[in-house]
């Protein structure tokens, strides 16, 4: 049986954020990948609210405050693109970055002085240009 993830950041205030993991095969996780994009509003139902696991997993998004973490299943919950009348309060969120622009590194630094930051974790803002999905598979025996 093998298993995907899709993971993202989502918020709903100036200072509210979490990670949510989306898991399943791979047709449903693609799915679920192509059904929004960086910037939409979007409503998650069915959603698995867990205590955030230590480990090295969690390396790999983004760091929030929260001690949470949003579980879906591909299978028994839903994103969906926001159809209400009124999403301004969200909408102005999409210009709001996460860290304070003092938290992060400029991209200059860490070419000029990527040697000292060496095996460092550093906040970067940045404009993303392109997303593409990768496929990781775990095989569960």
């Amino acid at each position: 049986y093998e298993r995907y993830k899709f993971s993202f950041t989502i918020r709903d205030s100036q200072s509210d954020y979490i990670n949510a993991t989306c898991w399943g095969s791979e047709q449903n996780i693609y799915k679920i990948f192509q059904a929004f994009r960086i910037n939409d509003i979007v409503e998650l139902r069915n959603v698995l609210v867990q205590v955030k696991p230590s480990g090295d997993d969690d390396k790999w998004r983004p760091s929030t405050h929260s001690t949470m973490e949003l579980n879906l299943s591909a299978v028994h919950s839903s994103v969906r693109l926001y159809s209400g009348w009124d999403y301004t309060e969200f909408a102005s969120l999409v210009h709001i970055p996460i860290r304070s622009a003092t938290e992060c590194y400029k991209l200059r630094d860490v070419v000029t002085a990527g040697h000292k930051l060496s095996g460092s974790h550093i906040n970067l803002l940045v404009a993303v240009k392109n997303v593409t999905l990768k496929f990781l598979c775990w095989l569960l025996w």
